[in-house]
């Protein structure tokens, strides 16, 4: 065995003996409306070693801007203005926290111009028209459309997930690579924040790396009919008509709640109790009787269809919470 060999076959099992770190994930499961909605991100954020969020669409330029947040190059109040988000926002939140924090930020997501994005417009296409068609009166074509929508946007979200998974896996290990702090580690800690729908990923994660671990900001988790329904349709069961009806009614309510309250959690509830006695055959009538008339932000015709059930639209915080006690 010659000198060189020797030496050669030395340095191999030196490699060897590096071991890689460990990759771990806690995936925070979240609303993304309000900046109250992510206030628990607050709270985790410090115990972390990467943060991943959710953002499709994203563009090389954020990204860049969410690195220089986080070594305080660049401050909340820049993005802000940069991006047009207003302060009470979730990515004002967001930035907040990532500020001066020194986490190195990653997107796993889908960026801007992938080929799926045209599924999504697509897909909201079709929501935007089945709601026009509802306030035509053609319940039955618009109750058709948000089901195809439905079906659309679940197809869109099991493909855009497993381009997530598979590119958690990569850009983990090429940052990882690059960065020394990283690559001593013995155990890195990824978090991932994404919306409550996307709780397959967990599943899907967990049977790779077992020490994936979940958590809610609010439980039990709500949601909204539009949600319901489709994450029904990503695990392949039945989506029935009464579900599909009662987005044309929640989507102006939540509207008008978000307005009056920042606390998603507490309008789910709201909404939840609100249309939980409410009819497929009540839903079409409003549909064939529709009219465009406003009334304090929300339709005439849906305030007299509520007061007509004894039940009165919250108008401030204190009667919301009237409501659900």
């Amino acid at each position: 065995m010659t000198k060189e060999f020797k030496e050669a076959a030395q340095q191999l099992e030196q490699k060897e003996e590096i071991k890689e770190p460990k990759i771990s994930f806690q995936i925070l499961y979240h609303s993304h409306r309000t900046a109250k909605d992510i206030e628990k991100l607050a709270e985790i954020f410090p115990k972390i070693d990467i943060y991943i969020p959710e953002r499709h669409a994203w563009t090389p330029e954020f990204l860049t801007d969410l690195q220089s947040l986080s070594r305080g190059e660049k401050t909340p109040q820049e993005l802000n203005y940069e991006y047009g988000y207003s302060e009470g926002s979730p990515w004002a939140k967001r930035f907040e926290i990532i500020y001066q924090s020194q986490k190195p930020i990653l997107f796993a997501d889908l960026g801007a111009g992938h080929e799926l994005e045209d599924m999504y417009d697509q897909s909201k296409g079709l929501y935007r028209l089945s709601f026009y068609k509802f306030r035509s009166g053609e319940f039955q074509r618009a109750l058709q459309m948000m089901r195809n929508y439905i079906i659309k946007f679940a197809e869109y979200i099991l493909a855009r997930e497993e381009i997530i998974k598979t590119n958690l896996e990569t850009r983990i290990q090429e940052l990882v690579k690059n960065n020394s702090r990283l690559e001593d580690k013995k155990e890195i800690k990824v978090l991932l924040s994404l919306g409550s729908a996307h709780t397959r990923l967990y599943r899907s994660l967990k049977k790779e790396s077992p020490s994936t671990i979940q958590q809610f900001s609010n439980l039990p988790t709500i949601f909204m009919s539009e949600g319901e329904a489709i994450r029904r349709a990503m695990f392949s069961k039945e989506v029935k008509d009464e579900l599909l009806a009662k987005i044309f009614i929640e989507d102006p309510l939540y509207n008008h709640l978000i307005q009056i309250i920042d606390d998603s959690d507490k309008v789910l509830r709201a909404l939840q109790k609100m249309t939980a006695k409410i009819s497929l055959d009540e839903i079409k009538d409003l549909s064939e009787n529709w009219t465009d008339e406003q009334s304090g932000g929300l339709p005439l015709i849906l305030r007299k269809f509520f007061e007509n059930k004894g039940i009165k639209i919250p108008e401030t915080e204190k009667e919301i919470d009237e409501m659900l006690t």
